[in-house]
């Protein structure tokens, strides 16, 4: 069985309303210490909290995938900052690499400006085609144009609130942004991603359209925080190989590698695909 890129990581990872006034963190009933969140109220927060960029970090991920013929295997992912260097402006530029069942996927850059996070890919030019993951202070209903997509496709970053997140790392509250997807024929797709204070991205969850043969299923992954690991990254043991890029056409712009695990053989990538 064949393994496929669909599309985001936007995992690439790593790696968040201004109706809600309570402090955000780790919540008191907490099953175990894990990461220690920064407490706040939406108006204070800043991307950095939410998408924060420790060199050498590392967080774990457990993916739970689901497709139209029933749940798939789970699989284990790793992200991690393998460098980050202070930018004029108060910008961090940092490097993330992910690991998906050996493989080490193309790295992703990140900017982490004081107005938002912003994704590319380490190879394209800085002026290349990018995703803005957060915006600003979180605010519920704040919305801006994701990645540039094909003529007739769009997304959309959408700011949905504060929600609790239980994940095996821990429980907190958390800030839940979905990328709403439209594409030509009049179909969609909805990505999920929850950024704890403190923590980064918690969860996420990606259900994206492929094509198998002349059909289209609908798969969902759900990725779980299962660690964080201070000095983790790079993991001691080295990758098996290397995915080139034909194999994660825009998987650098998203959290979530989305490497397909199930997928039959002859199956295609995701319908939207960036323009090149």
């Amino acid at each position: 069985m064949r393994q496929i890129a669909l599309g985001f990581v936007l995992l690439g990872v790593l790696v968040g309303s201004v109706g809600c006034v309570r402090p955000v963190g780790p919540l008191a009933s907490a099953a175990k210490p894990s990461l220690p969140g920064v407490r706040g109220v939406a108006a204070s927060l800043v991307p950095r909290d939410l998408y924060p960029v420790p060199v050498g970090g590392r967080w774990d991920y457990v993916l739970r995938q689901v497709s139209q013929g029933g749940p798939l295997p789970e699989r284990v992912m790793q992200m991690g900052i393998l460098r980050a260097e202070a930018r004029a402006g108060g910008t961090v530029e940092a490097v993330l690499e992910r690991r998906y069942r050996g493989l080490q996927l193309p790295p992703t850059r990140v900017l982490v400006r004081p107005d938002g996070v912003v994704l590319s890919r380490l190879a394209d030019a800085l002026d290349g085609p990018s995703l803005t993951i957060l915006r600003g202070a979180p605010t519920v209903g704040a919305s801006w144009p994701g990645r540039p997509l094909k003529p007739g496709n769009e997304e959309r970053v959408v700011v949905i609130g504060e929600e609790d997140v239980e994940v095996p790392a821990g429980r907190w509250r958390g800030w839940r942004v979905d990328h709403v997807l439209r594409y030509a024929d009049g179909e969609g797709d909805t990505l999920s991603y929850w950024y704890v204070p403190g923590v980064g991205c918690a969860r996420m969850i990606e259900r994206t359209t492929i094509y198998v043969g002349s059909e289209t299923r609908k798969l969902e992954v759900d990725g779980l925080l299962t660690a964080y690991v201070p000095g983790g990254w790079p993991p001691d043991s080295a990758p098996i190989a290397s995915a080139g890029p034909e194999a994660s056409r825009d998987s650098e712009l998203r959290l979530l590698p989305a490497v397909v695990v199930g997928a039959t053989e002859g199956a295609a990538p995701t319908k939207v695909q960036p323009d090149r």
